[in-house]
């Protein structure tokens, strides 16, 4: 038995470099996208040779891209979730392939984070922790420190919204 979802905490996220916290945030979401689309597959009978081939890099569920969509597609996550999935895929790829250095203090990364639908509730839990809201008067720093912990925490929501979306289907483990 394996676990299906990885729940990391937020701290492992927030030990990792800016670079780090994106790249390793949107591989959890990524993963967990993975194992509710194969559990969908094996739970209607496909065999494992069709679901490795599925998910290799030259299959049709070979990006995040299209994993977001076919999970959205059937219904395995929710509308919110689709989008902010989408944008933390955006995200991804900006931190991942982008020459200059990306960071969270950067404006644009910062109103990328914003309009998250999930960034929303992270942050009302955020302000009710003074340290992170005295963070908001501080430098660009300190911003960049407040808005490294909303991803991660937006992060760790978005992955509980796909495991509690994807509903009472035996969430917790997965049979391989």
């Amino acid at each position: 038995m394996k676990e299906l979802f990885l729940f990391p905490s937020t701290e492992e996220l927030m030990s990792e470099s800016d670079r780090g916290s994106v790249i390793v945030g949107a591989a959890i979401l990524e993963k967990a996208l993975t194992r509710i689309i194969e559990f969908e597959f094996k739970k209607n009978g496909l065999s494992n040779r069709y679901i490795v081939k599925a998910f290799d890099g030259n299959g049709p569920l070979g990006t995040l891209s299209s994993r977001i969509q076919i999970a959205r597609g059937f219904g395995l996550i929710s509308d919110d979730a689709f989008r902010d999935l989408m944008m933390v895929r955006k995200l991804r790829n900006e931190f991942a392939h982008s020459d200059s250095h990306c960071s969270f203090g950067d404006e644009l990364v910062r109103k990328q984070i914003d309009s998250l639908s999930f960034s929303k509730g992270a942050r009302s839990q955020m302000m009710n922790m003074p340290v992170y809201s005295a963070l908001l008067a501080m430098g660009v720093k300190e911003l960049a420190r407040f808005y490294k912990y909303l991803f991660c925490l937006t992060v760790k929501d978005i992955e509980v919204s796909i495991a509690s979306t994807w509903g009472d289907r035996n969430r917790t483990e997965l049979t391989r």
